[in-house]
């Protein structure tokens, strides 16, 4: 053809070989060659974009963000091929090592990078972009990384707060923390708390009560009662993505609470007045409040009374841990100065001091004996017959009822508890003699009055079981019955002196109505006790052996 196009594939400038050649062609031939030199000159890759570097997110700790942004794709020139894209290289260097492509790719033109490091970029912390052209790569545009390294939050402040001060081994206190502080450009935002217990004697014993190492608020229950010392304190730093915050060190105020004070006083009241069987009431002050020294008292606790008296007491209800106790004095003496009882308080942080209160006991007024008792003393023309003898004793003042005691050989006919009783001798002994003694409203005896029986010349043989004795008159006699005590405030003892061999007795109790309160049944010459559940009152005991009765009156106080 006249004409043609060439394409050339290389990028080089044309040199002094580099030529094309054309000739004409004719029927007497081809002319010679026209030699034409190739002007091509070489294009250039593209220069360096500019970049522009937008922080989306610098404030925080381990996830900053920066926008990096290229200059549009420059148009080819004469000496310049056109650029047909972008190529970056993330960073290099501490930081930039860290850093990944968010949004965008390497062959955006804007990209978002992300930086897990808090460090601060140095030197060689880098980020680089170029342009691509059909020339080849373009130059290199390197920008420094501006991250600066973001410093841990500072220490907290600490507000303390007594809960429950004053308790013994459970005392608590409220920790309060101050708010998370926001980032700054020089200091990460802080993401939470983190409570250290505390250290040293007391700080030991603690644990968390409510809320937990997390928490802004949290309150701790501390075991110990011991005072705090120096190293006696808790700690809470903020936490954040760089790094844990400075501590805050708060010493704990805790004081050391002493056991409580002694009882003031113990108040005594006599409950009842028995001879041998007083009771009073022993009454301890209210539990007392702590203070910002003692610890609040928990109980009581007693201690049984000491000395003469007090070691005959019993108690008589309640507990030894009670407010309020009764105790049962079976001594009739007099107290003295070591008859005391005590009361302590009981606590957490220890036992209080005893409070010891002297007790008040005086001796009961013991009953004279009856001036005279008068009645048959020679006996000897009744024994085994059925006369009787009256013996009759003089009143004692304040004497509400007497208590006779017989021979074990005699039976009572009439009479029990008064000034006269009529007596059946059924045998005799060598030593017979008849007692009296009154019996007061404190519950005491008297003294005895004693009158000694003339029996020479008519003691009465002794048989054993199968004998014969001399008289079958003394052994066809009225059933002998005896009560004892009588009177008494717990049990009668009853026994029945058989006149032949052992054989079953019944008992019938009524009182003074007539109404049939108990019915028993058991063996002569057997001692039986019963009474323990008879109210206060007169009682008619009717004994029967055999085809023979007896009634005999006792007394229930």
């Amino acid at each position: 053809d006249r004409v043609i196009r060439l394409m050339y594939a290389s990028n080089a400038a044309a040199i002094s070989t580099d030529s094309i050649k054309v000739r004409a062609f004719s029927a007497c031939g081809n002319s010679n060659y026209k030699g034409f030199k190739l002007t091509n000159a070489a294009l250039n890759t593209p220069a360096a974009p500019t970049v522009t570097v937008t922080a989306v997110q610098t404030n925080v700790c381990g996830a900053r963000k920066y926008r990096y942004t290229a200059s549009a794709l420059p148009a080819a020139s004469t000496t310049v091929g056109a650029a047909t894209g972008w190529l970056w290289t993330l960073a290099d260097g501490a930081v930039g090592s860290t850093g990944t492509i968010d949004s965008g790719s390497v062959i955006s033109k804007v990209i978002v990078v992300s930086y897990t490091s808090n460090a601060a970029a140095v030197a060689g912390d880098s980020i680089r972009v170029r342009f691509t052209s059909d020339c080849g790569l373009g130059a290199v545009k390197a920008t420094k990384l501006t991250n600066i390294a973001l410093g841990v939050p500072a220490a907290p402040t600490v507000t303390v707060t007594a809960v429950s001060a004053s308790t013994c081994g459970a005392r608590k206190y409220r920790y309060s923390a101050s708010t998370l502080p926001v980032a700054s450009t020089t200091v990460g935002a802080a993401t939470g708390w983190l409570w250290t217990l505390a250290d040293g004697a007391v700080g030991s014993t603690g644990t968390i009560d409510s809320g937990s190492v997390n928490s802004k608020v949290i309150v701790v229950s501390y075991s110990s009662n011991a005072a705090a010392v120096s190293g006696d304190s808790i700690r809470v730093r903020f936490t954040s993505d760089c790094g844990l915050g400075a501590v805050r060190a708060t010493k704990l105020t805790n004081a050391v609470l002493n056991a409580p004070a002694a009882p003031a006083s113990i108040s005594i009241a006599l409950v009842s007045d028995k001879c041998g069987e007083r009771v009073y009431r022993y009454t301890a002050p209210v539990l007392p409040a702590a203070t910002t020294t003692a610890g609040a008292p928990s109980g009581y606790f007693w201690s049984m009374p000491f000395g003469n008296v007090g070691s005959t007491g019993t108690l008589d209800s309640a507990d030894l841990t009670s407010r309020v106790i009764r105790i049962k004095y079976s001594s009739n003496a007099a107290a003295l100065t070591g008859d005391t009882i005590k009361v302590m308080y009981t606590s957490a942080c220890g036992n209080s001091p005893s409070k010891a209160q002297k007790l008040s006991n005086a001796a009961a007024t013991i009953l004279a004996a009856p001036s005279t008792l008068t009645g048959t003393t020679s006996i000897c023309s009744i024994v085994g017959t059925a006369t009787g003898a009256t013996y009759t004793a003089s009143a004692v003042t304040n004497a509400v009822s007497y208590v006779w005691s017989i021979p074990t050989g005699a039976v009572i006919d009439s009479g029990s508890n008064g000034l006269k009783i009529k007596i059946r001798f059924v045998t005799v002994g060598a030593n017979d003699s008849i007692y009296v003694q009154a019996f007061g409203t404190s519950g005491c005896y008297g003294t005895k009055k004693v009158l000694k029986l003339l029996t020479t010349g008519c003691v009465t043989p002794t048989y054993s079981r199968g004998e014969t004795p001399l008289s079958s008159i003394v052994m066809e006699e009225p059933i002998k019955v005896n009560v004892y005590p009588n009177p008494t405030s717990s049990a009668f003892n009853l026994v029945v002196y058989s006149t032949s061999y052992s054989q079953k007795v019944k008992a019938n109790v009524f009182d003074l109505q007539g109404r049939l309160v108990k019915t028993f049944t058991f063996n002569s010459d057997e001692t039986i006790s019963f009474g323990n559940e008879l109210k206060s009152g007169v009682y008619l005991i009717e004994v029967i052996e055999g085809g023979k009765s007896k009634t005999v009156r006792v007394v229930k106080y």
